[in-house]
């Protein structure tokens, strides 16, 4: 078997196999582009606007967890306009939200975040509605996703003749024009199906992949930071905040995570606004006993490792450009499911060509 041959017959394996699930992915992808302006307008008392900043997280969270006695705060989030919500995980290990009046402290409207038509679109995108094991297979499909990407661009007939990269046969029958319909979509976004092949793997592989990022560019990893646990009780939101209120300096206060366990820290997060999708991050880490800063991660003054995976990260979302960006990745996600159905087509026609060849082929003529 030579190396095109090769090439060809693994491509049309991953494609085969991996197809359909890409196909599932890259649409409910191209709907979640738009998952913000989706959820708005679909839950629009999760997201009215605040009258003033909260002066107090303590009674965000004691008046959302008065709504609901038996669960345990676990942070608050902030967005535009003065938008506050207090998160808790519920028995079933599902993400409940409960939007908070930011000056009254009067609960508004609560969700659980997998049973909107936002989350069952990210949980179908990442996980196929099937949980782990769910993941491993949209893991799996990414590196997939990753491979066809390479392969396609091996396979373009256009290296040979430009012009047979590039035509477009309209009124040509139905297997021509799948062809010319799958080598053009596949090469025009092959360069993205690479990108969104190995953050998908990024996302769903998450541990091993960040550690052989690290691995490769030769950037130390810092230890997770822990806290020390001290007599008494942790240390309250506002006085966690009010601790960290030197570092957020510059940055808008997004959100603050208690800890869970007595070793963990209390996380806080910020933005800087104008800096970009991969600088504007702030994520600082907190001793929950005493408040003292152990960690800062600042998206301004990334290490490599952590450079490129924000960047990969950015690029998968598509997190950049506006409108022309977005409507860009709506098409990117249509591809994949366009590219298996022509593939799909195509190989059914092949199959179909040897019985066909054999019906017209004349029948022995008997023996004497």
């Amino acid at each position: 078997m030579n190396t095109r041959k090769f090439v060809f017959t693994l491509h049309q394996i991953a494609g085969l196999v991996f197809g359909l699930i890409l196909l599932i992915i890259g649409l409910t992808g191209s709907a979640i582009v738009f998952w913000k302006p989706i959820d708005q307008a679909l839950n629009p008392t999760m997201y009215q606007p605040g009258a003033a900043p909260a002066s107090s997280l303590e009674r965000l969270m004691a008046a959302a967890q008065k709504a609901h006695p038996n669960l345990k705060p676990e942070g608050v989030s902030v967005q535009e306009n003065h938008v506050y919500s207090v998160s808790f995980t519920t028995p079933e290990k599902q993400y409940l939200e409960v939007a908070v009046d930011p000056v009254s402290y009067e609960v508004r409207a609560s969700r659980v975040w997998e049973h909107s038509l936002v989350g069952v679109l990210y949980r179908l995108h990442y996980t196929l509605l099937a949980g782990e094991v769910g993941g491993w297979i949209t893991g799996i499909a990414a590196v997939a996703l990753l491979a066809l990407g390479i392969t396609g661009v091996v396979l373009w007939p256009g290296w040979k003749k430009r012009q047979a990269g590039t035509k477009l046969r309209w009124s040509a029958n139905s297997r021509i024009l799948s062809y010319d319909l799958h080598k053009l979509t596949g090469i025009t976004t092959s360069a993205f199906m690479v990108i969104l092949g190995l953050s998908g793997a990024y996302f769903m592989f998450n541990a091993p992949f960040k550690a052989a990022v690290y691995a490769l560019t030769g950037t130390p990893q810092t230890k997770e930071p822990m806290s020390t646990i001290a007599a008494g009780a942790p240390l309250s939101p506002d006085t966690v905040l009010a601790k960290a209120r030197p570092v957020l300096a510059g940055a808008e206060f997004e959100g603050l995570r208690l800890a869970v366990k007595p070793t963990d820290t209390v996380d806080v997060f910020g933005r800087f606004k104008g800096e970009g999708p991969v600088r504007e991050r702030l994520h600082i880490h907190l001793d929950q006993y005493s408040g003292r800063v152990l960690q800062v991660e600042d998206g301004r003054k990334p290490n490599t490792a952590d450079f490129l995976l924000g960047w990969l990260a950015t690029l998968h979302f598509g997190h950049y450009g506006g409108l022309f960006t977005q409507a860009m990745y709506v098409f990117v996600g249509l591809a994949p499911g366009g590219l298996f159905l022509t593939g799909f087509w195509l190989w059914l026609k092949k199959l179909r060509r040897p019985a066909a060849h054999k019906a017209r082929s004349p029948q022995a003529a008997p023996t004497r």
